[in-house]
């Protein structure tokens, strides 16, 4: 017996695939998280130095970096990243 499987073309967008209504912006943000978890690797610090750099809770950073404060502003992101950016100079 043979099992007959489905495929579906993406769209590039997981949050698109999956169908939710707010897909660019939950892409748009998963993408700045993307870059801060980047940013922190190669800055190579530890969870204290960029919560005292983003100003946030060492718990705070360890729930950016995977993915589970999404629901913050996009904006609120932004400037995570952009203090982050500015270390590389």
């Amino acid at each position: 017996m043979t099992k007959e499987v489905s495929a579906q073309i993406s769209m590039n967008n997981i949050f698109a695939d999956l169908g939710f209504t707010d897909a660019e912006e939950m892409f748009a943000k998963a993408e700045i998280v993307r870059n801060i978890s980047k940013n922190i690797d190669q800055l190579q610090i530890d969870h204290a130095n960029v919560a005292e750099l983003l100003e946030i809770s060492q718990s705070e950073v360890s729930s950016l970096i995977t993915g589970r404060l999404l629901h913050l502003p996009k904006d609120r992101l932004s400037q995570f990243l952009d203090k982050l950016n500015e270390n590389f100079r």
